[in-house]
């Protein structure tokens, strides 16, 4: 974006926009900031320009508006500093730029004049909320600024008006406002700004009244909740994380009475299932298992390339290995199309003493395989298990062979085993180290 003649276009010819970039730049001065002589180590007359615009940019950022203003007229001739003016506060933007683009000699001005005029109006929007006289008066002057804005112009602006809201002299203004705004003003901003709505300032218990899901709400409800929250996530697991605990814990009312409902809410709506089964506690088995064979046809219509049933089913092996083997047997019986099910599911279990060594993915112990494995031998009989472990086992030597994955997944598998049988004992041994001393897992 540096060149005058391509302000806010970056090396693609892309126009990103002053949005990206002043997010995009704001975490450079950042970096600036904390390895400051990555760029001084760089001998050229452009870096040593850089450095020093963003050292420029440091030394004023937290100053007042106006103090910026004058830092900025003093410094604009400055190599390189006009070029980042979308570091500077948004008000020094608008006392900068809403009014003389034409007289501006850089050109930068004619650049940031229209936004620095609509950066004003999120300025006086955020004076009359500021200046209410009350929480209810205050959240009214917002939703009425929120709803009066085309929607696409909203999505380009929210982030900046939530900042400057955040940025008042009063800084509990953007708690005590977001929370108050309407159901209707919410919906807005969950379709609109799905990381907006998801604010701490407006917490999941809120967030999900705004659709529906109380503490009184039927399952209908909460599914209708769930679907609009699923369909507008934010992208972000971490984001979105609390707001599906919290829709779990409505759905868990209705697990006893209508298990096969709650799961079809989880799969049908695109929530994630993994999280709700890794949460402990009996729900999920008591949802998927009240009835395996639903529970197969249910994860069998998933087709995100994310949450396969596999992995699913997988996250469940850690806990209930029985119920997991018979709904993998169930997803085998009837599924249509694909003849490897049982495989895929074994083929999970390969990197779990890896992962477990590490505390880290999705963590389940190796003991769980054999376990599941057992449970395999009583719901699929003994020939089907022996020859799924057999096609495991020859499938990873021939991508391994080809390059398709990646060297050690045999050794992977190996010490799963291993580190299975190290810790099983009793009947579940001595029923599962035979087959797998048949297929050479095991000496």
């Amino acid at each position: 974006m540096i060149g005058r003649e391509f302000w806010l276009v970056d090396a693609a010819g892309a126009d990103r926009g002053f949005d990206f970039w002043r997010s995009y730049l704001s975490d450079k001065l950042e970096l600036h900031g904390r390895y400051p002589d990555v760029l001084r180590r760089v001998h050229t007359e452009r870096a040593t320009q850089l450095a020093a615009a963003l050292d420029f940019y440091r030394s004023i950022a937290g100053l007042s508006s106006e103090t910026q203003v004058n830092q900025f007229n003093d410094h604009r001739d400055q190599p390189l500093v006009p070029e980042l003016a979308v570091l500077l506060t948004p008000r020094a933007i608008v006392q900068l730029f809403a009014e003389n683009s034409a007289a501006d000699p850089d050109g930068i001005a004619t650049v940031l004049g229209e936004r620095a005029e609509r950066l004003a109006g999120l300025l006086d929007a955020v004076s009359r909320v500021e200046s209410a006289q009350s929480t209810a008066s205050a959240a009214f002057e917002f939703e009425l600024f929120i709803t009066s804005v085309p929607e696409d112009q909203l999505r380009s602006d929210i982030y900046l008006l939530l900042g400057l809201l955040r940025s008042t002299s009063d800084g509990g203004l953007a708690k005590r406002v977001l929370p108050a705004l309407s159901d209707d003003a919410l919906q807005l901003l969950i379709r609109v700004a799905p990381v907006v709505a998801r604010s701490a300032e407006i917490g999941p218990e809120r967030l999900l009244k705004a659709v529906g899901i109380t503490e009184t709400a039927s399952l209908a409800q909460v599914r209708a909740g769930a679907e609009v929250l699923a369909a507008n996530s934010s992208g972000n697991f971490a984001i979105d994380a609390p707001y599906d605990t919290a829709i779990y814990a409505h759905l868990d009312r209705f697990a006893e009475i209508a298990p096969a409902d709650v799961l079809s809410t989880l799969t049908d709506t695109g929530m994630r299932v993994i999280p709700w089964i890794s949460r402990g506690g009996d729900v999920a088995d008591v949802v998927l298992g009240a009835n395996p064979s639903a529970s197969a046809a249910a994860l069998l219509r998933l087709t995100g390339s994310n949450e396969t049933p596999w992995r699913i089913l997988h996250m469940l092996a850690k806990t209930d290995p029985a119920l997991a083997a018979s709904i993998t047997v169930e997803m085998s019986r009837q599924s249509t199309e694909d003849s490897d099910v049982l495989v895929k599911m074994l083929r999970e279990f390969v990197y779990d003493s890896y992962w477990w060594q590490r505390r880290a993915g999705p963590n389940v112990h190796p003991v769980q395989f054999a376990k599941f494995l057992a449970a395999m031998l009583d719901a699929a009989g003994e020939p089907a298990t022996i020859a799924a472990l057999e096609s495991v086992k020859l499938q990873i030597e021939h991508e391994t062979a080809a390059g398709v994955i990646e060297t050690g997944a045999d050794l992977a598998l190996r010490n799963t085993v291993q580190d299975a049988l190290e810790n099983t004992t009793g009947d579940i041994d001595a029923r599962v180290r035979p087959i797998l001393a048949f297929v050479d897992l095991i000496e």
